[in-house]
């Protein structure tokens, strides 16, 4: 699963979470020119929030 959202971290560029097969939720920072690696990960499975990003 793949969602882009609004800019997370005020750099004015949106940014993607995605989640693994795991359930675990991960947040790759957008760019100007490429996705930057994933930047950090939610341990708690996708499905126990109402909205992730």
């Amino acid at each position: 699963m793949i969602l882009g959202t609004p800019d997370t971290n005020e750099d004015g560029i949106p940014d993607i979470w995605a989640v693994d097969t795991l359930g675990n939720q991960w947040l790759f920072r957008g760019g100007t020119t490429a996705i930057g690696p994933a930047a950090g990960r939610d341990e708690d499975g996708w499905n126990t929030f109402l909205t992730i990003g």
